[in-house]
């Protein structure tokens, strides 16, 4: 191993001591966030059975298109009220709450001594950007794992989606959707976006402050509720307005390939900001 592998290498080892051992309360809240929803659809089916509603309990693809179906296209009139999306929107901004802070922190903390040792700032911002794609993924990792705990419970642990339960507890109609499909809008594409949305926050939080970054894009996901554009990120990840479920909803081929786009140019813009970022005299936020 070469010495510059080697010092990567360290620099891995230190985020995942630091940005996940050490903040692991963090990931215990993402169980609840997942398993209320789904404790609340897990009632919901089980007296819509006894009451002939429903036939089965919810599949693991009926709760995961309860939890990330977010809202129709908002259409402001006199007689429409908006209604923020909150299990949509609990879900990425505490997401964005998990990612925010830590890499930059860590310049206040161990890591700003390692950096001044090692001189490598190309290598410590990639090993911050990989420390955001293993937290996005156990993040997700955790609340798919709580909805197969919960779709085991209650004995259908089939990927199909339920169209009686959808229909009658998301008020969306699957009937002609492909399976293969919707599975990569309820899985692939919030992974992919969650990821481009952190990137986007870290490289943020280095030109403005963490907590503003934070907020940011807090509001921008909030905006993408009010507003429907495939620029606003947020619009990519409900399931309501996607080309599967809407007739002029954003496909999910573009969706991936926007997301794509969007975290490799934070990736550069947040390396090239960095190369020249004061890490001296850094406080946590």
């Amino acid at each position: 191993m070469n010495k510059n592998a080697h010092i990567f290498a360290k620099l891995i080892r230190h985020d995942l001591s630091q940005g996940v051992l050490r903040c692991w309360w963090k990931y215990v809240f993402v169980i609840f966030i997942f398993a209320v929803p789904c404790g609340v659809l897990f009632l919901c089916t089980k007296n819509g059975i006894r009451e002939g509603i429903v036939t089965s309990q919810a599949s693991v693809t009926d709760y995961l298109i309860y939890i990330l179906k977010g809202i129709r296209v908002y259409i402001p009139t006199p007689d429409t009220k908006f209604e923020v999306p909150i299990l949509w929107l609990i879900v990425y901004v505490y997401l964005a709450f998990v990612a925010g802070s830590y890499p930059i922190d860590d310049l206040a903390l161990s890591g700003q001594q390692i950096l001044l040792r090692t001189q490598k700032r190309v290598q410590w911002w990639l090993g911050k950007c990989l420390w955001i794609v293993l937290n996005a993924i156990i993040f997700f990792a955790i609340g798919y794992a709580v909805i197969i705990c919960f779709a085991s419970v209650g004995g259908n642990l089939s990927l199909k989606p339920s169209n009686d339960i959808v229909r009658v507890y998301c008020e969306m109609d699957v009937s002609g959707v492909n399976t293969g499909s919707l599975l990569a809008a309820v899985t692939v594409l919030p992974l992919i976006t969650a990821i481009a949305l952190s990137l986007l926050q870290t490289t943020l939080a280095i030109i403005l402050k963490p907590i503003y970054a934070f907020l940011l894009i807090a509001c921008v996901m909030v905006a993408s509720a009010y507003f429907f554009t495939w620029v606003l990120p947020g619009n990519h990840i409900m399931l309501l307005r996607n080309a599967l479920m809407m007739d002029g909803g954003i496909p999910t081929p573009f969706s991936l390939a926007y997301m794509t786009v969007l975290a490799l140019a934070s990736i550069i813009v947040g390396c090239v900001v960095f190369r020249r970022y004061d890490i001296l005299n850094k406080e946590p936020s």
